[in-house]
């Protein structure tokens, strides 16, 4: 009883999947598998080497829709190259952030829009600059958490708590604390 249902794949492959071919061969290797969904996570730079930005845009584009970026647990040294990667960052979460509704979960909110809808603002040079300045300008008028004070406030729709109890189900079933 019990396993995985689901799989993100590390981008320390061989080869490194730190091109659109490289990811859509990794999920492609999982489905034919058929154990669990296998969703790959892209590289941040060719090779894990921290030297060049690897292909985000088109990992994202590809068929396996690339959604995760990491080197890995290996730091990407060149300041230039990090700041460039965290300018995407800040301009999805600030996309996100205007054109969701009030505490909508990104993965409601992509969804709700559709990832095609995202990719080409995502896509688009001068929007991804323009959304990220916005964010630095937020970051340094206001630090309110919504979810803190929603949480606070008793918030609790998304996140009650679940112990799975074997000595009371033969099926295992989830048990509210």
């Amino acid at each position: 009883m019990g396993g995985f249902t689901a799989v993100h794949a590390m981008a320390n492959t061989m080869p490194v999947a730190d091109t659109a071919g490289v990811v859509e061969q990794v999920a492609a290797l999982g489905k034919e598998a058929g154990y669990a969904d296998v969703y790959p996570i892209g590289a941040v730079t060719v090779g894990l080497e921290g030297k060049q930005m690897a292909e985000l845009g088109a990992m994202a584009n590809s068929k396996a829709q690339v959604k995760v970026f990491s080197d890995d647990g290996k730091c990407v040294h060149d300041p230039v190259l990090m700041r460039r990667a965290l300018e995407y960052v800040k301009a999805f979460m600030q996309f996100h952030r205007e054109d969701s509704y009030y505490l909508e979960r990104t993965a409601h909110w992509i969804e709700r829009t559709g990832l095609q809808y995202i990719k080409d603002v995502m896509l688009d040079k001068k929007q991804v600059s323009e959304y990220a300045k916005r964010f630095e300008i937020s970051q340094q008028t206001a630090q309110v958490d919504p979810w803190a004070q929603a949480i606070k406030d008793g918030f609790t729709k998304e996140f009650d708590p679940i112990v799975i109890n074997p000595e009371d189900s033969h099926s295992f079933e989830a048990k509210e604390i």
